[in-house]
C-alpha cells in the first residue's frame, strides 16, 4: 500500500509539471498545444452594389412610418448642427492678423466687416505706447501687407485708385484680395511734412551788355 501511495503521488506531481510546461514552439500545426493555425492571405475583394429600381425620390420618407421618439430625437439633432453650423459661419467671419512694428508682432483678430482705417486704429491701439514714445501719431501711418520671410513690406491696403484692385480707407476687409488678407501687416510711417513751405526769390541777373554798347 505505501508503494502504491508513493506511486500515485508521483504521477500526481508528474501531471502538475507537465500542465506547468510551456508549449513546444516546435510543435507542428494541429498537434495539440501546438499554434493555431494561420489561414493564408488573399488579394480577393467584394464591393456591394445597389441598383435603382425606379425614378422616385429615394431619399423621401413617409413622416407617418417614423415614431414620434425618433423624430423628436432627430430635430433636435439638426437644431444643434444648425447652431454649430452658424458658430462656424460666424467664426469664419473673424480674421486672425499679425501686425509688426517695433519689437515682437502682436495678434489682432478682427470681423471682415470692419474698414481698412478701423483696422488702423485698432492695429495702432495694440502699439500706442511705443508710438507715443516715438512721437508718431496716427495721421502719419498706414498699413501695409507684409513678407516675414523675406522681410520685405508689400503693397498698402489703402492704394488708392492705383493697381487692378483699388483700395481705399473706406475698403471693408471683406472687399481686399483673398490672397492678401491672411498676410501679415506692417505699419509704414510717413515722414513729416511741415505744414509751411519755405518759398524761395532770386533776383534775376542783368541781361549781358555788348563790349561795343558799354553804356556811358
Amino acid at each position: 500500500s505505501g508503494i502504491g501511495g508513493a506511486a500515485a503521488v508521483a504521477a500526481a506531481a508528474a501531471a502538475a509539471a507537465a500542465a506547468k510546461k510551456p508549449a513546444d514552439a516546435s510543435a507542428k500545426v494541429g498537434e495539440r498545444g501546438g499554434p493555431a493555425p494561420v489561414k493564408p492571405a488573399t488579394s480577393n475583394a467584394y464591393m456591394l452594389v445597389y441598383r435603382k429600381l425606379h425614378g422616385g425620390n429615394v431619399h423621401a420618407v413617409d413622416e407617418a412610418l417614423v415614431p414620434a421618439a425618433v423624430k423628436a430625437h432627430i430635430d433636435e439633432e439638426n437644431e444643434k448642427f444648425d447652431k454649430l453650423k452658424a458658430e462656424w459661419e460666424e467664426e469664419r467671419k473673424w480674421l486672425n492678423m499679425t501686425v509688426y512694428h517695433t519689437g515682437p508682432a502682436k495678434p489682432l483678430k478682427v470681423h471682415e466687416d470692419r474698414t481698412v482705417a478701423e483696422l488702423t486704429q485698432m492695429a495702432f491701439g495694440l502699439f500706442s505706447e511705443i508710438m507715443e514714445g516715438e512721437g508718431v501719431p496716427i495721421e502719419r501711418v498706414r498699413l501695409r501687407w507684409f513678407d516675414a520671410l523675406k522681410n520685405a513690406c508689400l503693397a498698402p491696403l489703402d492704394n488708392g485708385s492705383s493697381g487692378s484692385n483699388p483700395t481705399t480707407v473706406d475698403t471693408k476687409l471683406k472687399d481686399l484680395p483673398e490672397e492678401m488678407v491672411r498676410r501679415p501687416l506692417k505699419f509704414e510711417v510717413k515722414e513729416e511734412v511741415s505744414s509751411c513751405s519755405v518759398v524761395h526769390t532770386m533776383t534775376p541777373s542783368p541781361p549781358p551788355v555788348h563790349p561795343l554798347h558799354q553804356p556811358t
